[in-house]
């Protein structure tokens, strides 16, 4: 590597020097909670760490908001419109339909989106 200064050989040097400390602390914690789970007597027959458990999927529900004045999410726009949470954005940066800012995410009331369809089945 070519460096055009001390400073910048310097620089360099510490932080590759702060990487392998970050990695041998990760690697001394992942020790601790080994000798933990050996002391605790958590191995099983063969002396190996058990398994952690799967997670089970997260399954979307279905979205059974009548109100008109219900905010939806993105996603569940998305579920009632069977398109992809990135069309449902598309659409909003298009301005297709309104929606209501509620801190970062962007809501859409249910009436907004009855409209909207409306007006595409009039278009056909």
């Amino acid at each position: 590597m070519h460096f055009n200064s001390e400073e910048e050989k310097l620089a360099y040097a510490w932080d590759l020097a702060e990487r392998a400390q970050a990695q041998l602390r990760s690697r001394a914690l992942r020790a601790k909670r080994v000798l933990e789970i050996c002391q605790e007597g958590l191995l099983d027959e063969q002396g190996r760490l058990p398994r952690p458990k799967r997670r089970r999927p997260v399954v979307s529900r279905p979205v059974r908001r009548k109100d008109p004045d219900a905010l939806l999410s993105i996603s569940e726009v998305a579920e009632l419109l069977s398109v992809s949470t990135r069309q449902v954005s598309r659409l909003l940066n298009e301005q297709a339909f309104s929606f209501v800012r509620v801190g970062r995410h962007r809501k859409i009331r249910r009436a907004e989106l009855e409209r909207y369809v409306a007006s595409r089945e009039l278009a056909r």
